[in-house]
């Protein structure tokens, strides 16, 4: 620079200064413009909350069932029994407790089974057993004096369980012969046959040919004293074939 002249060298420091300021002018709007656009987006992005921290339970607390453990379950419900009286040419006559839904065939096998003598075939051990049924095994000329289509217990639903064991004809579905005590069994009004209902003390043929007409014309007996809607049974001739008859 010693051969500039003292006009030049002026010249330029003075050059230098401008562009010096130039420089600190341009930085300065440049934060400028920085800062107002940080502000910006802090006002359009705020901060969100920090999330509480998850809180823990107290040592030793009880836990929520419905979280943390299985549902309870239902206690299992107990299975019904019931009781049948079996008698005859069985080895243990006597009553017995049978699981519900059991047959005959399981009643039998309760009382010992039958004994030499006993004709089991003629009873339908294939019957669902019910609560307080009277089941009678038979002896085998006991079961030959029933005619073919006979059976000593009740092979029909129309008569309930309960065959009596003074003589084959007691209980025999179908039989011809009127009953005489309702242990011999009692006839179900909703599905007896005409030759069922002539069993029943007081029922002739025309009176069981009518309650088939009524039953047929009302969808059933609801109850047993319904029978006294069929014409010609009166109270007085109901009251005696009540004892033996049921409604299923």
């Amino acid at each position: 620079m010693s051969g500039l002249t003292r006009n030049q060298v002026l010249g330029l420091s003075a050059l230098l200064a401008v562009i010096v300021l130039i420089g600190v002018f341009t930085l300065g709007q440049a934060f400028s413009r920085f800062s107002r656009t940080e502000s910006s987006l802090h006002e359009a992005f705020p901060h969100a909350p920090a999330a509480p921290p998850p809180v823990t339970p107290p040592a030793g607390s009880p836990l929520p069932v419905s979280q943390f453990a299985p549902n309870p379950q239902p206690p299992a419900a107990a299975s019904e029994e019931i009781k049948v009286y079996v008698v005859g040419a069985v080895r243990h006559p006597g009553v017995y407790r049978l699981n519900a839904g059991a047959r005959w065939e399981d009643a039998l096998k309760a009382a010992g089974g039958p004994l030499p003598n006993a004709a089991p075939d003629a009873v339908n051990l294939a019957l669902k057993a019910k609560d307080e049924a009277r089941i009678v095994i038979p002896t085998k000329s006991q079961a030959a004096k029933l005619a073919p289509s006979e059976t000593y217990a009740p092979a029909s639903p129309a008569i309930e369980p309960g065959a009596a064991s003074s003589g084959p004809h007691h209980g025999g579905a179908g039989h011809s012969g009127k009953l005489t005590d309702p242990s011999q069994g009692r006839i179900d009004l909703n599905s007896a046959t005409e030759e069922q209902l002539e069993r029943v003390p007081g029922i002739g043929s025309s009176t069981a040919a009518k309650i088939l007409e009524h039953r047929k014309q009302n969808g059933g007996f609801k109850t047993v004293e319904d029978l006294m809607q069929v014409s010609g049974i009166g109270e007085k001739r109901f009251e005696k074939m009540r004892p033996f008859l049921s409604v299923k």
